[in-house]
Protein backbone atom coordinates (compact mmCIF):
# COMPACT_ATOMS: atom_id res chain seq x y z
CA UNK A 1 0.00 0.00 0.00
CA UNK A 2 1.24 3.45 -0.85
CA UNK A 3 1.69 5.83 2.08
CA UNK A 4 1.70 9.62 2.00
CA UNK A 5 5.45 9.70 2.73
CA UNK A 6 6.15 7.18 -0.03
CA UNK A 7 4.02 9.24 -2.43
CA UNK A 8 5.95 12.42 -1.63
CA UNK A 9 9.33 10.70 -2.05
CA UNK A 10 8.25 9.16 -5.37
CA UNK A 11 7.05 12.53 -6.59
CA UNK A 12 10.26 14.35 -5.62
CA UNK A 13 12.34 11.66 -7.36
CA UNK A 14 10.18 11.99 -10.46
CA UNK A 15 10.66 15.78 -10.47
CA UNK A 16 14.36 15.70 -9.59
CA UNK A 17 16.39 17.64 -12.13
CA UNK A 18 13.62 20.03 -13.17
CA UNK A 19 15.07 23.49 -13.66
CA UNK A 20 12.47 26.22 -13.79
CA UNK A 21 8.75 26.44 -14.42
CA UNK A 22 8.57 24.90 -17.91
CA UNK A 23 10.43 21.69 -16.96
CA UNK A 24 8.48 21.40 -13.72
CA UNK A 25 5.14 21.74 -15.56
CA UNK A 26 6.15 19.08 -18.09
CA UNK A 27 7.26 16.60 -15.41
CA UNK A 28 4.21 17.15 -13.21
CA UNK A 29 1.89 16.74 -16.19
CA UNK A 30 3.66 13.55 -17.24
CA UNK A 31 3.57 12.24 -13.67
CA UNK A 32 -0.18 12.77 -13.45
CA UNK A 33 -0.96 11.13 -16.80
CA UNK A 34 1.40 8.22 -16.01
CA UNK A 35 -0.12 7.57 -12.59
CA UNK A 36 2.84 8.66 -10.43
CA UNK A 37 0.27 11.05 -8.98
CA UNK A 38 -3.27 9.71 -8.56
CA UNK A 39 -6.70 11.37 -8.57
CA UNK A 40 -7.15 13.47 -5.42
CA UNK A 41 -3.54 13.08 -4.28
CA UNK A 42 -2.10 16.07 -2.39
CA UNK A 43 0.92 17.92 -3.78
CA UNK A 44 3.61 19.30 -1.47
CA UNK A 45 3.36 22.93 -0.43
CA UNK A 46 5.16 25.20 -2.90
CA UNK A 47 7.80 26.18 -0.33
CA UNK A 48 8.53 22.55 0.56
CA UNK A 49 8.77 21.36 -3.05
CA UNK A 50 10.99 24.30 -4.00
CA UNK A 51 13.39 23.43 -1.17
CA UNK A 52 13.41 19.72 -2.10
CA UNK A 53 14.19 20.47 -5.74
CA UNK A 54 16.53 23.38 -5.14
CA UNK A 55 14.59 25.82 -7.36
CA UNK A 56 12.87 29.15 -6.77
CA UNK A 57 9.52 28.97 -5.02
CA UNK A 58 8.10 31.36 -7.65
CA UNK A 59 8.74 28.72 -10.32
CA UNK A 60 6.73 26.17 -8.33
CA UNK A 61 3.89 28.65 -7.78
CA UNK A 62 3.76 29.45 -11.51
CA UNK A 63 3.84 25.74 -12.41
CA UNK A 64 0.95 24.96 -10.07
CA UNK A 65 -1.07 27.90 -11.47
CA UNK A 66 -0.49 26.76 -15.05
CA UNK A 67 -1.64 23.21 -14.28
CA UNK A 68 -4.65 24.58 -12.42
CA UNK A 69 -5.56 26.45 -15.60
CA UNK A 70 -5.15 23.28 -17.66
CA UNK A 71 -7.42 21.32 -15.31
CA UNK A 72 -4.75 18.88 -14.08
CA UNK A 73 -4.82 20.29 -10.54
CA UNK A 74 -7.55 21.58 -8.27
CA UNK A 75 -7.52 23.71 -5.13
CA UNK A 76 -9.77 25.63 -2.85
CA UNK A 77 -9.18 28.71 -0.67
CA UNK A 78 -7.14 27.71 2.39
CA UNK A 79 -6.80 24.12 1.20
CA UNK A 80 -4.07 22.00 -0.32
CA UNK A 81 -3.40 21.62 -4.03
CA UNK A 82 -4.49 18.20 -5.32
CA UNK A 83 -4.58 16.23 -8.55
CA UNK A 84 -7.94 16.92 -10.16
CA UNK A 85 -10.37 14.03 -10.36
CA UNK A 86 -10.38 11.83 -13.47
CA UNK A 87 -7.15 13.09 -15.07
CA UNK A 88 -4.53 10.57 -13.94
CA UNK A 89 -3.79 7.28 -15.71
CA UNK A 90 -7.00 5.45 -16.60
CA UNK A 91 -7.69 1.71 -16.90
CA UNK A 92 -8.22 0.14 -20.30
CA UNK A 93 -11.39 1.15 -22.09
CA UNK A 94 -14.41 -1.15 -21.67
CA UNK A 95 -15.49 -3.35 -24.58
CA UNK A 96 -17.03 -1.49 -27.47
CA UNK A 97 -20.81 -1.33 -27.70
CA UNK A 98 -22.94 -1.24 -30.80
CA UNK A 99 -22.42 2.06 -32.62
CA UNK A 100 -25.07 4.76 -32.54
CA UNK A 101 -26.19 5.18 -36.13
CA UNK A 102 -28.21 8.34 -35.48
CA UNK A 103 -27.11 10.99 -37.97
CA UNK A 104 -25.44 13.94 -36.28
CA UNK A 105 -22.62 16.40 -36.79
CA UNK A 106 -19.30 14.86 -35.71
CA UNK A 107 -17.99 16.30 -32.46
CA UNK A 108 -14.82 18.34 -32.98
CA UNK A 109 -11.65 16.94 -31.47
CA UNK A 110 -10.76 20.42 -30.19
CA UNK A 111 -13.59 22.94 -29.91
CA UNK A 112 -12.47 26.55 -30.35
CA UNK A 113 -15.90 27.92 -31.19
CA UNK A 114 -16.40 31.25 -29.39
CA UNK A 115 -18.89 32.18 -26.68
CA UNK A 116 -18.04 29.36 -24.26
CA UNK A 117 -16.37 30.30 -20.96
CA UNK A 118 -13.99 28.19 -18.93
CA UNK A 119 -15.36 26.53 -15.81
CA UNK A 120 -12.11 25.11 -14.39
CA UNK A 121 -12.30 24.92 -10.61
CA UNK A 122 -15.91 26.10 -10.38
CA UNK A 123 -17.28 22.67 -9.52
CA UNK A 124 -15.01 22.49 -6.46
CA UNK A 125 -15.30 26.16 -5.47
CA UNK A 126 -16.65 26.19 -1.88
CA UNK A 127 -18.54 29.44 -2.48
CA UNK A 128 -20.24 28.04 -5.59
CA UNK A 129 -21.21 24.79 -3.86
CA UNK A 130 -22.41 26.60 -0.75
CA UNK A 131 -24.51 28.98 -2.86
CA UNK A 132 -26.38 26.09 -4.45
CA UNK A 133 -26.88 24.35 -1.10
CA UNK A 134 -28.35 27.50 0.38
CA UNK A 135 -30.46 28.05 -2.73
CA UNK A 136 -32.00 24.61 -2.27
CA UNK A 137 -32.74 25.04 1.44
CA UNK A 138 -36.32 26.14 0.83
CA UNK A 139 -38.78 25.00 -1.82
CA UNK A 140 -41.11 27.94 -2.58
CA UNK A 141 -44.79 27.35 -3.21
CA UNK A 142 -45.28 30.51 -5.31
CA UNK A 143 -43.81 31.71 -8.60
CA UNK A 144 -40.76 33.98 -8.32
CA UNK A 145 -41.22 37.73 -8.37
CA UNK A 146 -41.96 38.66 -11.98
CA UNK A 147 -39.06 41.11 -12.17
CA UNK A 148 -36.74 38.70 -10.37
CA UNK A 149 -35.87 37.85 -6.79
CA UNK A 150 -35.56 41.18 -4.92
CA UNK A 151 -32.37 40.08 -3.17
CA UNK A 152 -30.75 39.04 -6.44
CA UNK A 153 -31.77 42.30 -8.09
CA UNK A 154 -30.19 44.23 -5.20
CA UNK A 155 -26.93 42.25 -5.59
CA UNK A 156 -26.90 42.82 -9.35
CA UNK A 157 -27.48 46.54 -8.86
CA UNK A 158 -24.57 46.72 -6.41
CA UNK A 159 -22.37 44.77 -8.84
CA UNK A 160 -23.26 47.06 -11.76
CA UNK A 161 -22.69 50.21 -9.69
CA UNK A 162 -19.28 48.96 -8.57
CA UNK A 163 -17.98 47.54 -11.84
CA UNK A 164 -19.76 49.56 -14.56
CA UNK A 165 -20.37 52.92 -12.91
CA UNK A 166 -24.13 52.85 -13.51
CA UNK A 167 -26.13 54.43 -10.71
CA UNK A 168 -29.02 52.04 -10.22
CA UNK A 169 -31.09 50.32 -7.55
CA UNK A 170 -32.84 46.97 -7.30
CA UNK A 171 -35.98 48.51 -8.82
CA UNK A 172 -34.06 49.32 -12.01
CA UNK A 173 -33.12 45.64 -12.57
CA UNK A 174 -35.15 42.94 -14.31
CA UNK A 175 -33.86 39.35 -14.22
CA UNK A 176 -33.92 37.54 -17.58
CA UNK A 177 -33.14 34.10 -18.99
CA UNK A 178 -29.89 35.24 -20.56
CA UNK A 179 -29.11 37.84 -23.22
CA UNK A 180 -31.46 36.57 -25.92
CA UNK A 181 -34.47 36.74 -23.58
CA UNK A 182 -33.46 40.24 -22.52
CA UNK A 183 -33.52 41.30 -26.19
CA UNK A 184 -36.90 39.62 -26.62
CA UNK A 185 -38.34 41.39 -23.58
CA UNK A 186 -37.08 44.80 -24.73
CA UNK A 187 -38.25 44.44 -28.33
CA UNK A 188 -41.72 43.25 -27.29
CA UNK A 189 -41.93 46.25 -24.97
CA UNK A 190 -40.89 48.69 -27.70
CA UNK A 191 -43.34 47.07 -30.13
CA UNK A 192 -46.36 48.34 -28.17
CA UNK A 193 -48.47 50.40 -30.59
CA UNK A 194 -46.15 49.73 -33.54
CA UNK A 195 -46.72 47.13 -36.27
CA UNK A 196 -42.99 46.57 -36.80
CA UNK A 197 -39.70 47.81 -35.38
CA UNK A 198 -36.61 48.96 -37.24
CA UNK A 199 -33.68 47.63 -35.22
CA UNK A 200 -30.07 48.54 -35.95
CA UNK A 201 -27.61 45.65 -35.63
CA UNK A 202 -23.83 45.75 -35.75
CA UNK A 203 -22.50 44.18 -38.94
CA UNK A 204 -20.72 41.86 -38.33
CA UNK A 205 -22.41 41.23 -35.01
CA UNK A 206 -24.07 38.92 -32.53
CA UNK A 207 -26.10 36.27 -34.36
CA UNK A 208 -28.66 35.74 -31.59
CA UNK A 209 -29.60 39.41 -31.70
CA UNK A 210 -30.32 39.04 -35.42
CA UNK A 211 -32.33 35.84 -34.84
CA UNK A 212 -34.45 37.48 -32.15
CA UNK A 213 -35.22 40.50 -34.34
CA UNK A 214 -36.16 38.41 -37.38
CA UNK A 215 -38.14 35.86 -35.33
CA UNK A 216 -40.38 38.70 -34.09
CA UNK A 217 -40.95 39.89 -37.66
CA UNK A 218 -39.07 43.14 -37.07
CA UNK A 219 -36.70 44.67 -39.62
CA UNK A 220 -32.95 44.24 -38.97
CA UNK A 221 -30.91 47.17 -40.30
CA UNK A 222 -27.23 46.38 -40.85
CA UNK A 223 -24.95 49.07 -39.36
CA UNK A 224 -21.33 48.60 -40.49
CA UNK A 225 -18.68 48.31 -37.78
CA UNK A 226 -15.81 50.70 -38.40
CA UNK A 227 -12.72 50.92 -36.20
CA UNK A 228 -14.21 48.59 -33.63
CA UNK A 229 -17.69 50.10 -33.25
CA UNK A 230 -20.62 51.65 -35.06
CA UNK A 231 -20.37 55.36 -35.86
CA UNK A 232 -23.45 57.35 -34.75
CA UNK A 233 -22.78 59.92 -37.48
CA UNK A 234 -25.18 59.19 -40.32
CA UNK A 235 -27.25 56.58 -38.49
CA UNK A 236 -30.76 56.27 -40.00
CA UNK A 237 -33.96 56.64 -38.03
CA UNK A 238 -34.47 53.49 -35.94
CA UNK A 239 -36.59 52.34 -33.04
CA UNK A 240 -33.63 50.70 -31.32
CA UNK A 241 -30.02 49.75 -31.89
CA UNK A 242 -28.17 46.82 -30.27
CA UNK A 243 -24.46 47.43 -29.67
CA UNK A 244 -21.54 45.69 -27.92
CA UNK A 245 -19.45 48.73 -26.94
CA UNK A 246 -17.15 47.10 -24.36
CA UNK A 247 -15.70 44.53 -26.78
CA UNK A 248 -17.34 44.42 -30.19
CA UNK A 249 -18.46 40.92 -31.05
CA UNK A 250 -16.85 39.37 -32.98
CA UNK A 251 -14.20 41.66 -34.54
CA UNK A 252 -13.04 43.32 -31.31
CA UNK A 253 -12.51 46.95 -30.40
CA UNK A 254 -14.27 49.26 -27.95
CA UNK A 255 -16.55 52.21 -28.68
CA UNK A 256 -14.76 55.49 -27.82
CA UNK A 257 -16.38 57.72 -25.21
CA UNK A 258 -17.15 60.44 -27.79
CA UNK A 259 -19.13 57.95 -29.88
CA UNK A 260 -20.98 56.79 -26.77
CA UNK A 261 -22.20 60.31 -26.03
CA UNK A 262 -23.04 60.85 -29.70
CA UNK A 263 -25.05 57.62 -29.75
CA UNK A 264 -27.13 58.80 -26.78
CA UNK A 265 -27.73 62.14 -28.51
CA UNK A 266 -28.84 60.32 -31.67
CA UNK A 267 -31.22 58.18 -29.58
CA UNK A 268 -32.83 61.24 -27.98
CA UNK A 269 -33.27 62.95 -31.35
CA UNK A 270 -34.94 59.87 -32.91
CA UNK A 271 -36.89 58.69 -29.83
CA UNK A 272 -34.93 55.44 -30.01
CA UNK A 273 -33.45 53.15 -27.36
CA UNK A 274 -29.83 51.98 -27.19
CA UNK A 275 -29.73 48.34 -26.09
CA UNK A 276 -26.23 48.02 -24.65
CA UNK A 277 -25.05 44.41 -24.66
CA UNK A 278 -22.28 44.63 -22.05
CA UNK A 279 -20.44 41.70 -23.63
CA UNK A 280 -16.96 41.00 -22.22
CA UNK A 281 -16.76 44.08 -20.00
CA UNK A 282 -15.43 41.84 -17.20
CA UNK A 283 -12.42 40.66 -19.21
CA UNK A 284 -10.27 43.53 -20.45
CA UNK A 285 -6.62 42.64 -21.05
CA UNK A 286 -4.28 45.46 -20.17
CA UNK A 287 -6.80 48.29 -19.81
CA UNK A 288 -9.81 49.21 -17.71
CA UNK A 289 -13.25 49.06 -19.35
CA UNK A 290 -14.76 52.31 -20.56
CA UNK A 291 -17.86 53.55 -18.72
CA UNK A 292 -21.14 51.94 -19.71
CA UNK A 293 -23.29 53.95 -22.12
CA UNK A 294 -26.28 53.42 -19.83
CA UNK A 295 -24.57 55.27 -16.97
CA UNK A 296 -23.15 58.26 -18.83
CA UNK A 297 -26.13 60.60 -18.30
CA UNK A 298 -29.19 60.54 -16.00
CA UNK A 299 -32.20 58.69 -17.42
CA UNK A 300 -30.21 57.74 -20.49
CA UNK A 301 -32.24 56.48 -23.48
CA UNK A 302 -30.45 53.18 -23.04
CA UNK A 303 -30.71 49.86 -21.22
CA UNK A 304 -27.84 47.67 -20.09
CA UNK A 305 -27.98 43.94 -20.86
CA UNK A 306 -25.78 41.79 -18.65
CA UNK A 307 -25.37 38.04 -18.42
CA UNK A 308 -23.70 35.32 -16.39
CA UNK A 309 -23.33 33.17 -19.53
CA UNK A 310 -19.81 34.37 -20.35
CA UNK A 311 -18.61 34.71 -16.77
CA UNK A 312 -20.02 31.48 -15.31
CA UNK A 313 -21.83 29.28 -17.86
CA UNK A 314 -24.44 29.62 -20.64
CA UNK A 315 -26.21 26.63 -19.07
CA UNK A 316 -27.19 28.86 -16.14
CA UNK A 317 -29.52 30.84 -18.46
CA UNK A 318 -29.35 33.90 -16.26
CA UNK A 319 -29.03 37.54 -17.25
CA UNK A 320 -30.47 40.94 -16.44
CA UNK A 321 -31.62 44.30 -17.74
CA UNK A 322 -30.69 47.57 -16.03
CA UNK A 323 -33.20 50.26 -17.00
CA UNK A 324 -32.48 53.77 -15.66
CA UNK A 325 -35.56 55.45 -17.22
CA UNK A 326 -38.61 54.85 -14.95
CA UNK A 327 -41.07 55.06 -17.87
CA UNK A 328 -39.20 52.43 -19.88
CA UNK A 329 -38.83 50.29 -16.74
CA UNK A 330 -42.61 50.43 -16.11
CA UNK A 331 -43.28 49.35 -19.70
CA UNK A 332 -40.84 46.43 -19.38
CA UNK A 333 -42.51 45.33 -16.14
CA UNK A 334 -45.89 45.37 -17.90
CA UNK A 335 -44.50 43.14 -20.65
CA UNK A 336 -43.01 40.78 -18.08
CA UNK A 337 -46.43 40.41 -16.46
CA UNK A 338 -47.77 39.13 -19.78
CA UNK A 339 -44.91 36.64 -20.22
CA UNK A 340 -44.33 35.58 -16.59
CA UNK A 341 -40.79 34.82 -15.43
CA UNK A 342 -38.61 32.15 -17.09
CA UNK A 343 -35.90 31.83 -14.39
CA UNK A 344 -36.30 29.27 -11.59
CA UNK A 345 -36.30 30.61 -8.03
CA UNK A 346 -33.56 28.15 -6.97
CA UNK A 347 -31.26 29.47 -9.72
CA UNK A 348 -31.90 33.03 -8.60
CA UNK A 349 -31.31 32.12 -4.95
CA UNK A 350 -28.01 30.43 -5.75
CA UNK A 351 -26.85 33.39 -7.83
CA UNK A 352 -27.80 35.78 -5.04
CA UNK A 353 -25.73 33.88 -2.49
CA UNK A 354 -22.79 33.60 -4.92
CA UNK A 355 -22.79 37.36 -5.44
CA UNK A 356 -23.45 38.31 -1.82
CA UNK A 357 -20.70 36.09 -0.42
CA UNK A 358 -18.03 37.44 -2.77
CA UNK A 359 -17.69 34.13 -4.61
CA UNK A 360 -18.62 35.67 -7.96
CA UNK A 361 -16.06 38.45 -7.58
CA UNK A 362 -13.32 35.94 -6.70
CA UNK A 363 -14.33 33.70 -9.60
CA UNK A 364 -14.02 36.62 -12.05
CA UNK A 365 -10.58 37.48 -10.66
CA UNK A 366 -9.43 33.88 -11.03
CA UNK A 367 -10.72 33.58 -14.59
CA UNK A 368 -9.09 36.89 -15.55
CA UNK A 369 -5.73 35.30 -14.75
CA UNK A 370 -6.57 32.14 -16.69
CA UNK A 371 -7.78 34.06 -19.75
CA UNK A 372 -4.84 36.46 -19.68
CA UNK A 373 -2.52 33.45 -19.85
CA UNK A 374 -4.51 31.88 -22.71
CA UNK A 375 -4.57 35.20 -24.53
CA UNK A 376 -0.77 35.41 -24.27
CA UNK A 377 -0.51 31.99 -25.93
CA UNK A 378 -2.75 33.10 -28.79
CA UNK A 379 -0.98 36.45 -29.16
CA UNK A 380 2.34 34.65 -29.62
CA UNK A 381 1.26 32.49 -32.58
CA UNK A 382 3.16 33.02 -35.83
CA UNK A 383 0.80 33.35 -38.78
CA UNK A 384 1.49 32.95 -42.47
CA UNK A 385 1.97 36.13 -44.52
CA UNK A 386 -1.32 37.85 -45.26
CA UNK A 387 -3.12 36.61 -42.14
CA UNK A 388 -4.01 39.09 -39.38
CA UNK A 389 -4.67 38.42 -35.69
CA UNK A 390 -7.08 40.78 -33.90
CA UNK A 391 -9.76 41.16 -31.16
CA UNK A 392 -7.24 40.37 -28.40
CA UNK A 393 -7.77 43.50 -26.32
CA UNK A 394 -10.44 41.75 -24.27
CA UNK A 395 -12.79 38.85 -23.92
CA UNK A 396 -12.57 35.15 -24.65
CA UNK A 397 -11.79 34.98 -28.36
CA UNK A 398 -9.55 36.21 -31.17
CA UNK A 399 -10.08 36.65 -34.91
CA UNK A 400 -7.73 35.48 -37.66
CA UNK A 401 -8.65 37.19 -40.93
CA UNK A 402 -7.31 37.44 -44.48
CA UNK A 403 -8.25 38.99 -47.83
CA UNK A 404 -11.03 37.01 -49.48
CA UNK A 405 -9.65 34.08 -51.44
CA UNK A 406 -6.15 34.34 -49.96
CA UNK A 407 -4.28 31.06 -50.43
CA UNK A 408 -2.81 30.96 -46.90
CA UNK A 409 -6.25 31.52 -45.40
CA UNK A 410 -7.77 28.66 -47.36
CA UNK A 411 -4.85 26.46 -46.33
CA UNK A 412 -5.52 27.35 -42.68
CA UNK A 413 -9.19 26.34 -43.00
CA UNK A 414 -8.14 23.03 -44.58
CA UNK A 415 -5.63 22.29 -41.79
CA UNK A 416 -8.18 23.04 -39.07
CA UNK A 417 -10.73 20.78 -40.75
CA UNK A 418 -8.30 17.87 -41.16
CA UNK A 419 -7.19 18.21 -37.53
CA UNK A 420 -10.77 18.17 -36.22
CA UNK A 421 -10.51 21.69 -34.79
CA UNK A 422 -13.74 23.72 -34.81
CA UNK A 423 -13.72 27.53 -35.00
CA UNK A 424 -16.35 30.14 -35.83
CA UNK A 425 -16.66 31.40 -39.41
CA UNK A 426 -16.44 35.19 -39.62
CA UNK A 427 -18.93 35.26 -42.52
CA UNK A 428 -21.62 33.73 -40.27
CA UNK A 429 -21.71 36.99 -38.29
CA UNK A 430 -22.44 39.20 -41.30
CA UNK A 431 -25.83 40.56 -42.28
CA UNK A 432 -24.62 42.05 -45.57
CA UNK A 433 -21.64 40.97 -47.64
CA UNK A 434 -19.67 43.99 -48.85
CA UNK A 435 -16.77 44.31 -51.26
CA UNK A 436 -13.51 44.15 -49.39
CA UNK A 437 -14.91 42.29 -46.36
CA UNK A 438 -12.23 39.82 -45.23
CA UNK A 439 -12.70 36.14 -44.58
CA UNK A 440 -11.67 34.71 -41.26
CA UNK A 441 -12.12 32.37 -38.33
CA UNK A 442 -13.19 33.26 -34.80
CA UNK A 443 -11.09 31.39 -32.23
CA UNK A 444 -12.47 30.90 -28.71
CA UNK A 445 -9.76 30.09 -26.18
CA UNK A 446 -11.68 30.00 -22.88
CA UNK A 447 -13.27 26.54 -22.73
CA UNK A 448 -10.26 24.43 -23.75
CA UNK A 449 -7.23 23.36 -21.75
CA UNK A 450 -3.80 24.85 -22.32
CA UNK A 451 -2.73 21.54 -23.87
CA UNK A 452 -5.57 21.64 -26.38
CA UNK A 453 -4.88 25.28 -27.13
CA UNK A 454 -1.17 24.58 -27.67
CA UNK A 455 -2.04 21.79 -30.09
CA UNK A 456 -4.50 23.95 -32.00
CA UNK A 457 -2.07 26.87 -32.19
CA UNK A 458 0.59 24.53 -33.60
CA UNK A 459 -1.84 23.68 -36.42
CA UNK A 460 -2.71 27.35 -36.96
CA UNK A 461 0.96 28.38 -37.04
CA UNK A 462 2.01 26.01 -39.81
CA UNK A 463 3.03 27.82 -42.98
Amino acid sequence: MRTADTDQLALVEHLRGARGRAELVARLRQGITAGVLRDGETLPATRVLAADLGIARGSVVQAYEELLGEGFLATRPGGATRVAAAVSARPAAPPAVAPDTTAREPEPRIDLRPGRPGTVGLDTDPAWRAAWRRGADAVPVDLPDLAGDPGLRAEIAAHVRRTRGVECAAGDVVVTAGTAEAFLLMLLTLRQGKPRLRVGLEDPGYRYARRTVTALGDEPIAIPVRDGSVDPAGLPALDAIIVTPSHQYPVGGAMPVARRYALLEWAREHDAVVIEDDYDSEFRHGSAPLPAITGLVPRAPAVLVGTFSKTVSPALRLGYLVIPDPEVAAAVHATRELLSTPVAQQVQDAARHFLAGGGYRRHIARMRRVYAHRRSLVAGVRLADGLTLSALEGGLHAVISWPRGHVAGQALRDRLGRAGIACGDLDDYRLVMRDGDPEGVVVGYAAVTDLQLDEALAVIARS
